[in-house]
């Protein structure tokens, strides 16, 4: 798998300011860190290489330097295959590490999302073949409710099938869990982002795909109308170790 996959996992202590959107771990530690990731682990394998992509931007905060060495300890202790990458900031933090990618895909996941009972694959290794035997889907999101034509997954709603798994085409760019085809990556939304002129209520990069996003693009669903939250969203502004 390790060659195949990539994983980006972006964090914060303190993140830079975006519009709404506030929080602030509630400690410096990497238990979440560490707990999401021996969760993924039951997925892929723990030899993947893991990018940890750390929101640096107030590196003046005693505590969000204290989390990024924190972070060093834990890979240096823990975790040969992950390495620490300094993000200038939130939209930074969405978008440098894919860049860094070398595998033909790479797993998006925020420090917080679990998967739950819902994504009934034994290993990711399942829908990488799917994506391996079809140029039709470039990029495949997790759901965290219940796949319904709702929200931004109203505007195109289109059930299909591959390799005997469902999956719903949908034009609803998202930063929540996804997996995406690095060469599709490169080939258009970077492209679209690289010439955004940034609106600062929106640093977020997700908004500019949506409004860019066709049903050509490949983006669906993982499982089909009605299956249920394939992932969890553990909020990591207030989640500590039990």
């Amino acid at each position: 798998m390790k060659d195949r996959l990539t994983v980006i996992t972006t964090t914060h202590h303190t993140p830079s300011d975006r519009i709404h959107i506030k929080g602030i771990r509630p400690d410096t530690k990497t238990d979440l860190l560490e707990y999401v990731w021996e969760e993924l682990t039951k997925k892929i394998d723990s030899d993947v290489r893991w990018i940890i992509s750390l929101d640096y931007e107030k590196k003046d905060n005693p505590a969000v330097v204290e989390y990024k060495e924190n972070i060093e300890k834990m890979i240096e202790e823990k975790y040969p295959n992950a390495e620490l990458y300094l993000a200038d900031g939130w939209r930074s933090n969405m978008m440098d590490a894919k860049n860094m990618v070398e595998t033909p895909y790479f797993l998006f996941w925020e420090h917080d999302w679990v998967f739950t009972e819902n994504a009934t694959f034994d290993t990711l290794n399942n829908l990488l073949d799917i994506m391996d035997n079809t140029t039709l889907i470039n990029w495949i999101r997790f759901n965290k409710r219940v796949n319904a034509p709702v929200l931004g997954d109203a505007k195109v709603w289109k059930p299909r099938q591959f390799g005997g798994q469902d999956f719903v085409n949908i034009t609803n760019w998202s930063n929540n869990p996804h997996i995406c085809r690095k060469s599709f990556w490169d080939d258009i939304p970077m492209e679209i982002l690289s010439n955004e002129v940034v609106d600062p209520k929106h640093l977020c990069t997700e908004h500019i795909l949506t409004k860019n996003c066709t049903e050509n693009w490949g983006c669906y669903l993982y499982g089909g109308p009605n299956h249920r939250n394939s992932v969890e969203h553990l909020n990591g502004n207030v989640w500590v170790k039990k």
